[in-house]
């Protein structure tokens, strides 16, 4: 597939995908992935044997999931085609941890899709949710950004699934049907829980299967903390598992600004315009990330996020 990405389904000359088609109200945004990546990128093949430990460390970094999540806000808000902007932001980042075929794939500018490991697209595949308003919209916006890149079969589930489950989460179904929708439509086993799959018996089935083991965590989860937390202790890909695990959980549980300013202080001012792009492109104000009534500081996350911006251009300028 070539081209921009399109978001518009002309039925009787209205533009139904727009962010403000009354098939629902959003009430949630798309930092979770993120977020999730910074707080993984420490633990990746580390043993965490307990819920207690510091999310933030000068360990904690964006990976490869952050970069390719970016690029899918781009191709959302551009008219550049989704390779384009992922081989673009791949290139000014490039010591990632990406995968050596994505990285292969991205400089010497193959224009074959690349098939490369499973998890990778559905680490970067939740701004779909909120940019569409129909789950049929959510699902063709997945299909369109990996069909240029990464179109491998078990890479294709694995991104429509985290994406089906992030737009049914916006939409307020409960995590039951969200499981039993997901484990249907997609054959994921989901009836684990997150100790058993912590188990050193398990890890095996965790590194097969992490993008269901991502959706346990979420899940089984209260908060996003607690669904974090649950994707570290199971070990692995953690950068790539917590990626996934976030993006569901901010649409369960909202995302408290405790936890993601820290994160945002590690992304360059450039990945944060294209953030802010990307949510007023969809028709909604970034602030407050947690619309849910445990936001409690909207004003102070508003300030702390300008601020950062206006540090990264003064610093693009001593440059």
């Amino acid at each position: 597939m070539t081209g921009a990405m399109s978001t518009r389904d002309d039925v009787d000359g209205k533009l139904t995908g727009h962010p403000t088609s009354p098939d629902r109200e959003r009430e949630d945004v798309m930092l979770g992935t993120i977020i999730g990546d910074v707080i993984g990128s420490p633990f990746k093949g580390a043993a965490i044997n307990q819920r207690e430990f510091p999310l933030y460390s000068e360990r904690n970094t964006f990976t490869q999931a952050t970069v390719c999540t970016i690029a899918f806000m781009d191709a959302l808000t551009s008219n550049r085609s989704a390779a384009e902007c992922l081989r673009d932001w791949v290139i000014r980042y490039p010591e990632r941890g990406y995968d050596s075929k994505l990285l292969n794939w991205a400089t010497t500018h193959n224009t074959e899709p690349y098939q490369s490991l499973s998890d990778n697209p559905a680490t970067r595949i939740a701004p779909a949710a909120l940019r569409a308003a129909t789950t049929e919209m959510a699902l063709r916006l997945t299909e369109q950004f990996i069909s240029d890149s990464n179109n491998a079969p078990e890479s294709r589930l694995n991104a429509t699934a985290i994406a089906h489950a992030c737009f049914m989460a916006l939409a307020g179904e409960t995590r039951d049907c969200i499981r039993n929708r997901i484990s249907r439509t997609y054959g994921y086993d989901l009836s684990d829980n997150v100790a058993a799959l912590a188990s050193p018996t398990s890890k095996d089935q965790v590194n097969k299967s992490s993008t269901a083991a991502a959706l346990i965590a979420a899940l089984e989860a209260n908060s996003y903390e607690e669904a974090i937390r649950n994707a570290v202790i199971l070990g692995g890909r953690t950068d790539n598992l917590c990626a996934m695990t976030g993006g569901l959980a901010e649409c369960l549980y909202g995302l408290p600004d405790r936890i993601y300013g820290p994160a945002l202080k590690l992304l360059p001012s450039e990945m944060l315009r294209m953030i802010d792009s990307f949510y007023q492109c969809c028709g909604k104000d970034i602030w407050p990330i947690d619309p849910k009534p445990r936001m409690r500081h909207p004003a102070r996350s508003r300030k702390l996020y300008h601020w950062l911006l206006g540090l990264g251009r003064i610093c693009q300028v001593i440059r």
